[in-house]
């Protein structure tokens, strides 16, 4: 019997800080983070980009206005570029 090989090659992408997006919530944390799969598919629709979510927290209370929450990301093309902030508020 013939031996399959099956090779793996991951593509690694590397996104520099400056393009994390910070997108605020106002419910708390733990809403966010339950809800987290379906923000990532609508944020992925919307940008038509691969979104990694990099953190969920609460924003201080003295700091806090109407966000309860934020949720950081990158957004990344197939090519690895990344959406900045700019082009996502447009």
């Amino acid at each position: 019997m013939p031996h399959l090989l099956h090779t793996l090659f991951p593509q690694l992408f590397t996104v520099d800080q400056s393009y994390r997006v910070r997108l605020q919530f106002s419910t708390p944390r733990e809403e966010v983070g339950a809800n987290r799969q379906e923000i990532n598919a609508a944020l992925t629709q919307a940008t038509r980009t691969t979104v990694y979510i990099v953190d969920i927290q609460d924003i201080d209370s003295a700091a806090r206005a109407r966000a309860n929450s934020y949720l950081d990301a990158y957004f990344v093309f197939p090519n690895g570029t990344a959406l900045t902030l700019d082009e996502l508020s447009v």
